[in-house]
């Protein structure tokens, strides 16, 4: 995916979301799949999972995509306590992630990009092992590393409404505290133009009022349910 976005894109910062670096099965599953990647890059309809279909049936897809974001708005509360209890223990990271994280680093070296690793909130799926793994990663490479787990607080994070399935991902409500937290890290951390208002730009202009709309909408009702 990295490589095929460098074919048009020049990015200043690359942001690698770290639950992938702890999800390898085992070594032949993970082989299998990379695999199945390679092979979606030489023959890349495959790699839309079944929207090639409607080419052939009459299966419709919403024309609204909000640049890959789903409005997910339902809530199951985590209700298990705290996750991150500080240790020194590490999880391992295999050595098939650690080749392609690797290789992620270097084509962003390569190409003068910064490398930015974080953890978002997720009780199923981070605790304190592998931050350690994933902090001992980032400062041997010389990377920045946010744990977002250990800013819920700070973040306004409550389990009870900002989760959408029983703490492994966040709904609506989670997302949008994150990405402002983000956002304002991102623009203390890091120095990038302006595009908006831009004509060149103006497709994300027209999107970002659509999604603005969809947002107020989704909001009332989750408040009202609330």
């Amino acid at each position: 995916m990295l490589q095929a976005a460098y074919e048009t894109q020049s990015p200043k910062l690359v942001i690698l979301e770290t639950n992938m670096v702890f999800r390898c099965k085992n070594l032949s599953s993970e082989v299998k799949d990379c695999l199945g990647e390679i092979g979606y890059r030489y023959i890349p309809i495959f790699q839309g999972h079944d929207i090639w279909k409607s080419i052939l049936s009459e299966k419709q897809y919403p024309a609204e995509n909000y640049k890959g974001f789903a409005f997910r708005c339902e809530t199951v509360p985590y209700e298990q306590g705290e996750y991150m209890q500080k240790n020194d223990q590490k999880e391992e990271i295999s050595k098939i992630v650690s080749f392609y994280l690797e290789k992620i680093r270097k084509l962003c070296e390569k190409n003068g990009t910064k490398l930015l690793l974080v953890s978002t909130p997720s009780p199923i799926n981070c605790n304190y092992a592998r931050h350690n793994s994933i902090e001992a990663y980032a400062r041997e490479k010389g990377l920045d590393f946010v744990d977002l787990n250990l800013k819920t607080e700070e973040i306004g994070i409550n389990w009870k409404t900002d989760s959408l399935d029983n703490g492994d991902h966040l709904n609506y409500s989670g997302a949008d505290k994150v990405t402002r937290y983000l956002g304002n890290y991102l623009t203390q951390n890091y120095t990038f133009p302006d595009h908006r208002g831009k004509k060149t730009y103006r497709t994300w202009d027209k999107e970002y009022k659509i999604y603005e709309q969809k947002a107020v909408r989704e909001m009332k009702v989750i408040k009202k349910a609330g």
